[in-house]
C-alpha cells in the first residue's frame, strides 16, 4: 500500500464503513494494513472481518469480479469466507472520504492456522489438494464479462520504475529481465488461468478437517504455476532468512518433503502437468514485487534500519538470481 494512503486513513473513514452495516459493534481491533485496511469487529452474539481498500488499490469493478470467484469457488465445495451485505444490500460499498474507499465485510470463519512449527506432511498434502481443487474448478470458470487481472498486473500494479531509486537501476534492469524472460512462456496458454496467486496458511485456516480459504486480493490471470512458486518461497525463503529461522529442518530436507506432499495432494485433484523448469523464474518474480513493495509501502530507511537481513536478501537473490529451489528438489 502507498505510504501516503497509509498516512491519510483516519478513524472517520473506520467509523463511516461500519456504520454501512447493520451491525451493533462492541469491540474492534485492527489485524493488519498491508494492501487493504483489516479488521476484527465483534457485535454482542459474532464476530466479522472488515477490510477496507482506497480507490487508487482496486477499482470497484476488479472487487466484484474478486467476489465472483469466491462465490464460483464456494458453490464448488471450496469452503471460503462470504461477504454480508450492508444495509443497502450491497456487498462493495464506497466510502466518500480521503480520496474514498471500498469496504467489504466477511463473515469470520473460526479455526486453527499453522505456524512453521506446526509444518508437517499432513499438511504439506492438504496444501497441495486445495491448490489442485482451486486450479481444477478454475478451468470452467466463466467471468462473464468481469474484470479481472491480467498476466502484467505484477509489474503494471507496483511499477518499478515509479517507486525504485536511481541507484537501483540494475535491480530494475534485473526486474526488466526476468519479464521478458517469463513472457516468453505466454504461448503455453493451457497453463494460464485464474489463480488465488497466494494460497499459503495465513491465507487459509483449519475446522473440522476443513480447510477455509480467504484473502484473494490478489487473485487474477496467470501461469497455474505462479501458486505453487509463492507457496515454496513461502516455505522455503531466500537461503540466509531461512537459516536466521533456526528451524530444526535443513531446507534441503524441508523442500523435497513439501515438494512430494504437496504434489501428492495437488495431482489427487487435477491431471496438469506442470513445467517446474521455470519454477525458480517464478519465485524470482515475486521476490522482485516484495522487493518493489519495500519502497512502495514503507519509508525505506526506517525499514532497511529494522530489517536489514531482509532488504540485504531480497536484493542478493535478484541481483544474483538466486536458485530457491535447489535442483535436487526438482
Amino acid at each position: 500500500m502507498e505510504k501516503q494512503i497509509k498516512e491519510h486513513f483516519s478513524n472517520e473513514v473506520l467509523n463511516k464503513a461500519i456504520s454501512l452495516y447493520d451491525i451493533q459493534i462492541v469491540a474492534c481491533k485492527e489485524i493488519r494494513s498491508n494492501n487493504n485496511f483489516i479488521y476484527e469487529i465483534n457485535d454482542d452474539k459474532e464476530s466479522f472481518i472488515l477490510r477496507i481498500t482506497h480507490q487508487k488499490q482496486k477499482t470497484k469493478e476488479l472487487l466484484i469480479a474478486e467476489h465472483d470467484l469466491i462465490n464460483y469457488y464456494n458453490v464448488r465445495h471450496i469452503k471460503t469466507c462470504l461477504p454480508i451485505v450492508s444495509k443497502e444490500g450491497e456487498i462493495v460499498n464506497t466510502v466518500n472520504l480521503h480520496g474514498g474507499y471500498y469496504s467489504i465485510l466477511y463473515e469470520k470463519i473460526n479455526g486453527v492456522q499453522y505456524s512453521m512449527t506446526a509444518w508437517n506432511r499432513k499438511l504439506f498434502f492438504k496444501w497441495g489438494e486445495l491448490v489442485g481443487r482451486t486450479h481444477k474448478i478454475a478451468e470452467d470458470y466463466d467471468p462473464n464479462g468481469l474484470i479481472h487481472r491480467r498476466l502484467d498486473w505484477h509489474y503494471d500494479f507496483l511499477a518499478p520504475e515509479k517507486y525504485l531509486p536511481k541507484s537501483k537501476e540494475e535491480v530494475f534492469r534485473k526486474i526488466i529481465e526476468f519479464k521478458k524472460r517469463i513472457e516468453k512462456y505466454n504461448s503455453n496458454q493451457e497453463q494460464l488461468q485464474l489463480i488465488h496467486n497466494d494460497i499459503n496458511p495465513s491465507n487459509f485456516i483449519e475446522d473440522d478437517n476443513e480447510l477455509t480459504l480467504f484473502d484473494f486480493d490478489d487473485c487474477h490471470f496467470d501461469y497455474l504455476l505462479s501458486d505453487i512458486a509463492n507457496a515454496m518461497l513461502y516455505v522455503l525463503d531466500i537461503p540466509i532468512l531461512y537459516a536466521s529461522r533456526n528451524l530444526p529442518m535443513s531446507r534441503i530436507e524441508l523442500g523435497k518433503l513439501f515438494f512430494d506432499s504437496f504434489f501428492s495432494g495437488y495431482y489427487k485433484h487435477t491431471s496438469n502437468k506442470l513445467d517446474v523448469s521455470f519454477l525458480n523464474l517464478l519465485i524470482l518474480r515475486r521476490i522482485a514485487n516484495l522487493y518493489v513493495d519495500f519502497y512502495r509501502s514503507y519509508d525505506i530507511e526506517k525499514f532497511i534500519k529494522i530489517h536489514p537481513l531482509v532488504f540485504t536478501a531480497f536484493e542478493n537473490a535478484i541481483l544474483n538470481e538466486e536458485a530457491i529451489i535447489d535442483d535436487s528438489i526438482l
